[in-house]
């Protein structure tokens, strides 16, 4: 399996359980109000550009509130500095 061989240990949640995980249930809520219904995509390769600049915007410019309003990029990069010290 690719993501054994990678180091990746996947995570399964139960069906209709969105409890299980959720801050992937958060994730994919805010991905579907910000990106998808705010476009119309032309075709799969529209749509694909849209996730991947989403998640770019998502992770390095859009300030979350549980992270002190950081974005993740800066605030992981916050916690790596105060170990490293």
């Amino acid at each position: 399996m690719f993501a054994k061989s990678q180091g990746i240990t996947l995570e399964f949640c139960g069906i209709q359980t969105p409890n299980d995980k959720p801050y992937v249930e958060s994730f994919f809520g805010c991905y579907k109000r910000e990106e998808v219904y705010r476009n119309v995509y032309e075709d799969f390769f529209q749509a694909y550009e849209g996730w991947g600049n989403y998640r770019k915007w998502y992770d390095e410019l859009r300030p979350h509130g549980s992270l002190k309003d950081m974005n993740p990029k800066a605030f992981r990069e916050s916690k790596l500095s105060t170990v490293l010290v």
